[in-house]
């Protein structure tokens, strides 16, 4: 039975670190879409397992919030 790819080799493949295919994995640090593309690309090749969620996450949108707020005492000054 062949050895399953691991994320050391996926980054060996890919040529990045191992912290940057940590990152494209997880979405945990903004990392430019060449170097996600990159990633994605090696693992494919390479049969890694999370293929698949990578090329998900990639494709993903992120929803955007807007916040604001509405002050109705103006003679407070605290």
């Amino acid at each position: 039975m062949a050895k399953r790819p691991t994320i050391t080799d996926l980054a060996r493949v890919s040529g990045v670190s191992v912290a940057t295919v940590d990152r494209v994995l997880n979405s945990r640090l903004p990392v430019r879409e060449e170097t996600a593309r990159r990633v994605y690309d090696a693992a494919t090749e390479i049969g890694y397992h999370a293929a698949g969620l990578i090329k998900q996450r990639m494709r993903q949108e992120l929803p955007e919030y807007r916040l604001g707020f509405l002050l109705l005492r103006g003679n407070d000054v605290f």
